[in-house]
């Protein structure tokens, strides 16, 4: 569950993955689980520490996926966030299959607040 308005961190446990084997890991979000529907987020964990989402220190199966306040306002309140994982191990042609997961985008009643994107 993530909430609405806050620069959040998800964490996302892989059980029965060797991370040191891992070479990257692909994340996106949406707001229906239709491959026909549009991708809201994305992230990318990678091995050599270049991409977004990070290996949780002192964790060998947790990446913290990073969402910005206005990442989180993309979904709408109290919706169901579809992931979709997709790994890719290092020497190897075959992925791990990982399931869809979901969890709720909560409401929020603080006022979104300008980014600075808004700004330009």
């Amino acid at each position: 569950m993530l909430k609405q308005g806050i620069n959040v961190v998800l964490p996302v446990k892989f059980l029965g993955i060797d991370m040191t084997l891992v070479e990257e890991i692909d994340f996106i979000f949406k707001q229906d689980k239709c491959d026909l529907m549009p991708v809201y987020k994305t992230s990318v964990f990678k091995s050599d520490g270049t991409g977004d989402a990070t290996l949780r220190e002192g964790s060998t199966n947790i990446i913290d996926v990073p969402w910005t306040s206005d990442e989180t306002y993309l979904f709408g309140p109290d919706s169901l966030v579809y992931m979709d994982t997709k790994i890719f191990v290092k020497n190897s042609e075959h992925n791990p299959i990982t399931p869809i997961r979901s969890f709720t985008m909560c409401d929020t009643l603080f006022e979104q607040e300008a980014s600075d994107s808004d700004d330009e």
